[in-house]
């Protein structure tokens, strides 16, 4: 083998080990990002899921008040944004 061919020689295998090492990198990368992401957008999703259920239960809570003090339905629908059903059903309950 003369020394230009094992000169290209050596520089393909550099060229392989370098791609090999980069792709490597690149996945770790991507790895640390992608956890970051889903780490924050569940977060996010949590955060909401949590706020939607505070509301529901504070209009509950408003809504079972306001049945323990008589007030007629319509008007407690009206104030809640309840369809009158769900308050006939938490009247029952109760």
């Amino acid at each position: 083998m003369t020394f230009r061919e094992q000169y290209w020689e050596e520089l393909e295998e550099a060229k392989a080990e370098a791609r090999v090492e980069a792709r490597a990198e690149g996945l770790a990368e991507g790895r640390v990002e992608g956890l970051a992401e889903g780490r924050a957008e569940g977060l996010a999703e949590g955060r909401a899921e949590g706020a939607k259920a505070g509301l529901e239960k504070g209009i509950r809570q408003v809504t079972l008040m306001m049945i323990k003090n008589n007030l007629p339905t319509p008007e407690i629908a009206k104030y809640t944004g309840l369809s009158e059903k769900e308050i006939e059903d938490l009247r029952e309950r109760k």
